[in-house]
Formats: C-alpha cells, structure tokens, sequence
C-alpha cells in the first residue's frame, strides 16, 4: 500500500511540472535567456535563430522540472530557409550588395544569417533601402554605400 502511494506522490509531482503554455515569442526568449532549453518538435534549438509561423504552431509544452520548453508545430513536414540562403537568393536576383540585412526589425550579421531559420510561410517580401533614400532621410555613424536589405515577415 505504501508502495502504490508513493508512486501515486511521484506522478502527482511530474505532472505538475509540465503545463501548456500560449505561443508568445517575447516571452520564450524571456525564458530561454533563463536557462531555459528550448526545442522545436522535440529538437532542441537556439530560439533567437528561429523563425515560425504562429499559425503552424500546435502547442507549446514547459518543463519547470527539466528546464525545457518544447513548441510542437502542427505540420512537421512544413518547409524552412536558412537566413543566409535567403540573403544569397535575393543578393542573386537583384545583383546587388548590402552593407546591412534587417529581417523584421531585427539588424543579422552574415554569421547569424547562416544560423537562421526561417518557416518558409512567413515570408513576404523584401525592400532594398539605397545610399541616397538613406541620406535623405537619415544620419548614420557609419556609411552604407550598398544599402540596407529589409526582409518583411507575416
């Protein structure tokens, strides 16, 4: 009887230690910069360097216990670019250089580019801001001659 009690006590416990949480990107970098693990579909993943879709998002599970959060999307199969692919293409397809890539609001450098992923459904397009819009409208400590490349998600 003792015996059937304490595993009762044990998965009382565990199971208090996971609870669902809402898909708030703020909040799970919050909780990553913690120390937090985050995975992504029981991968684990650095959350800065990744891209999702909201929509595509199932649920998101938090171990207080192990420290994890795991966000499970509803379509495993849905298809992801790399930060830098993405860059290449557009630098391709424009024949142009940029001194800076901003992906919503957010400023990458070449390495962070490559270490991004970003669900294929979130992108919507890109604009190229030039040396002279950028002169008219702003003053910079540093000179960008090529330009800045914004990439707009969902």
């Amino acid at each position: 009887m003792q015996l059937i009690l304490k595993l009762l006590a044990i998965l009382i416990l565990c199971s208090c230690s996971t609870t669902k949480i809402n898909y708030k990107p703020n909040r799970i970098s919050a909780l990553e910069k913690k120390g937090h693990i985050i995975q992504f579909n029981n991968t684990s993943v650095k959350f800065r360097y990744l891209e999702l879709d909201p929509n595509n998002v199932k649920e998101v599970i938090k171990n207080n216990h192990h420290k994890t959060l795991n966000i499970i999307s509803k379509n495993p199969n849905s298809e992801f670019i790399n930060g830098f692919e993405l860059f290449e293409k557009i630098k391709n397809e424009t024949k142009k250089n940029f001194d800076l890539v901003v992906i919503s609001g957010v400023p990458f450098s070449e390495s962070d580019l490559k270490s991004l992923q970003i669900e294929q459904s979130i992108y919507k397009e890109y604009k190229i801001l030039s040396a002279d819009e950028l002169n008219k409208t702003t003053t910079f400590c540093q000179s960008f001659d090529n330009g800045i490349l914004i990439i707009t998600l969902k």
